[in-house]
């Protein structure tokens, strides 16, 4: 995933236009200056918020990546499996869960902490991440997968996410080696196939990385641009007031 290099143009700009008032001595206020730092300053929060959602989106991704790794490996359970294979891949496909929950969770509280500053392609990429979580959430209810993990010492909590109850895992894989196998290969396939196509292009999570990134460079773009009004004011300025002021007998 990229994210958004370069310099921290908001900061530039203001030094530029105030370079002009340490040099000539002389207080730099005007309407194109004032506009310019504007602009940087409404650039540069758009790009820490562009950066905070490519960093949740990493992490999303991630997690969608970890779920599409355990619930391959729970389909490939079979009747031959261990009861340790069985335990530990039931176990790993619950923690890739859970932090894919935990991380898509936490698009939200972003957001409402940012609420005010929250612009339409955040409210839009934030939609994506819970669309995409839903899904997964969605696939583990689907059918009888809810009661058939219950059976398995697997539980869904309230807040979305999957507790295991090891010791009755154990038990449940002994008593019916084959079934549980069967169980878990069924419901791991499914996990894999909902977050490959979220994780693709045309699903929720690539979506929302690749939009990002294009917004990215945008910014990028614009900054570059604004860099160099900036560059072109403060000397545009510059010789001005030099010409003004050896006009009044005060140059040097």
């Amino acid at each position: 995933m990229s994210s958004i290099s370069g310099v921290n143009t908001s900061s530039s700009i203001s030094s530029l236009l105030n370079s002009l008032s340490s040099s000539t001595g002389t207080s730099v206020s005007d309407p194109v200056a004032d506009s310019l730092n504007r602009s940087s300053q409404k650039l540069e929060q758009q790009r820490s918020q562009t950066e905070v959602q490519l960093s949740n989106f990493g992490q999303i991704k991630s997690g969608f990546a970890s779920v599409q790794s355990a619930g391959k490996a729970l389909a490939s359970l079979n009747k031959t499996s261990s009861t340790e294979d069985v335990t530990k891949a039931a176990q790993a496909f619950v923690s890739a869960y859970n932090n894919t929950n935990k991380a898509v969770g936490s698009v939200a509280t972003v957001s409402r902490g940012s609420n005010a500053n929250a612009t339409s392609s955040t409210v839009v990429n934030d939609s994506r991440a819970h669309l995409a979580g839903n899904e997964l959430r969605r696939t583990l209810a689907s059918g009888n997968n809810t009661a058939e993990l219950s059976k398995l010492g697997i539980s869904v909590n309230k807040d979305g996410s999957l507790s295991v109850d090891t010791k009755a895992l154990e038990k449940a894989v002994k008593a019916n080696p084959e079934g549980a196998a069967k169980t878990l290969a069924s419901i791991g396939s499914q996990a894999e196939q909902t977050a490959t196509r979220q994780l693709g292009s045309s699903g929720n999570i690539g979506k929302a990385i690749n939009s990002l990134n294009t917004q990215a460079n945008t910014l990028d773009s614009k900054q570059a641009q604004q860099q160099q009004a900036a560059q072109r004011s403060t000397a545009f300025s510059s010789n001005g007031i030099g010409n003004y002021q050896q006009l009044l007998g005060l140059g040097s």
